[in-house]
């Protein structure tokens, strides 16, 4: 005779195993939708943010409030920010330039390229060097993109104009390639703007598209920092040339791009 309540526990077990499955699988799915994913071969594991052991993150880390960037939503009058944009981690020390390139190559939906082949393209130089404002500029006008950069425009000499320029690019649907002082000289992606509601811009934040995010306890590809921090280290110490280290930044954009990148 079947003994009915060790049937049903049974019955029990096994649709909360394929649920738990399920949920794994989805949850999985929809981490990996929110990132570049890597090429087949590129060693990922010896160097670069790619290499960081996945004990930096920290659930409830008590320094860090966990934000889903990716999801994020603007809000009218406070924050502006560019939702679903999909990030990526550099696989190797020298590569932040391409490795965040390749980030605003994906908002646009060129699948064209990956890390390693921008990284030849862009004739980047291994660490300390980096990759170079003027060889950026001109991979994006290769592939006949419109670009505008800090090569030919004005510095930004008050804060109020470096927000109003932040401010009408992110409205238009585009990212700002910025590198300045972290890291000794860093390439990230200004994907959002936040005022915090208030009248003073000591409290505005920016939030990046990173790829070393390694140090927030979330390796998640984004960052957030103080929006007026920022404006004040926004140079680089030694790695790029002399005429290219004050307020280095980048626009690119495909020609017939609309609005947002796909």
């Amino acid at each position: 005779m079947v003994d009915m309540r060790k049937f049903f526990r049974m019955r029990a077990k096994l649709a909360l195993s394929l649920a738990c499955m399920l949920c794994f699988t989805a949850s999985t799915t929809m981490a990996e939708e929110k990132v570049i994913p890597y090429p087949a071969g590129l060693d990922t594991v010896t160097e670069g943010a790619s290499s960081a052991p996945a004990e930096i993150n920290h659930k409830n880390s008590p320094y860090f409030t966990k934000m889903d960037f990716y999801n994020m939503e603007s809000i009218p009058g406070r924050r502006i920010v560019l939702s679903h944009y999909k990030t990526y981690q550099q696989a190797r020390e020298y590569t932040c330039g391409p490795a965040v390139a390749l980030t605003v190559l994906y908002w646009y939906g060129n699948r064209d390229y990956d890390e390693m082949s921008l990284t030849k393209a862009m004739k980047t130089q291994g660490y300390p060097i980096g990759t170079g404002l003027r060889n950026m500029v001109g991979f994006f006008k290769g592939i006949g993109w419109e670009v505008r950069s800090s090569l030919n425009s004005d510095k930004l000499s008050r804060y109020e104009d470096f927000r109003t320029f932040i401010l009408e690019s992110l409205a238009q649907g585009k990212p700002v390639l910025v590198e300045n002082i972290e890291w000794g000289g860093h390439w990230r992606a200004i994907i959002g703007y936040d005022n915090m509601g208030t009248k003073s811009m000591l409290d505005d934040m920016l939030i990046f598209a990173d790829p070393y995010d390694t140090c927030d306890h979330k390796q998640d590809g984004y960052t957030a920092g103080n929006a007026t921090k920022f404006y004040s280290m926004w140079f680089d110490h030694s790695m790029l040339p002399k005429k290219e280290r004050y307020q280095p930044w980048i626009i690119a954009y495909p020609k017939d791009a609309d609005t947002v990148g796909k």
